[in-house]
């Protein structure tokens, strides 16, 4: 036998077969693998509308980790092992809003509209301004449960 005979012989006969495996072993991995990333969040069955979209997203998976989103996907693609996910059941999400119009010293007190009520016989503008002032989480909870994520003052 030649020394080409011999190293194509040591080609197909080890070579080759460990390409082989290994090509199969890594075919056999799992399409979805662990993250590390212990605050991802995976909300799923989730309709998504988008401004600069003409149609929604249906049906898809929005990940999230650390408060911004990674990536939108179809339902049908696998969320990766150990992430939380959060059915949303066939729930909108659409992007925060902004409002461009907001009298945040007002919020709908007494004095939401002063040129037609006088309301200081109610109440004092200073008490009205305090309830204002130590109620601001609440208020501003508020425009956050109505999608509002920003204002403009």
């Amino acid at each position: 036998m030649t020394l080409i005979n011999k190293n194509i012989m040591v080609w197909v006969m080890v070579i080759l077969p460990f390409i082989l495996f290994s090509s199969l072993a890594s075919a056999s991995q799992p399409e979805v693998m662990p993250v590390n990333d212990k605050e991802m969040v995976a909300f799923t069955n989730a309709n998504i509308l988008d401004p600069s979209l003409e149609l929604p997203i249906t049906d898809s998976t929005i990940l999230v980790s650390k408060g911004k989103v990674l990536k939108i996907q179809p339902n049908s693609t696998p969320i990766p092992y150990g992430v939380k996910k959060v059915d949303l059941k066939g729930k909108w999400v659409l992007p925060g809003l902004i409002d461009g119009h907001v009298h945040l010293a007002q919020s709908g007190g007494a004095f939401t509209r002063p040129d037609i009520v006088d309301a200081r016989k109610i109440l004092s503008y200073e008490d009205e301004q305090d309830f204002l002032f130590k109620n601001r989480e609440k208020i501003l909870s508020t425009y956050i449960r109505l999608g509002i994520t920003s204002i403009l003052i």
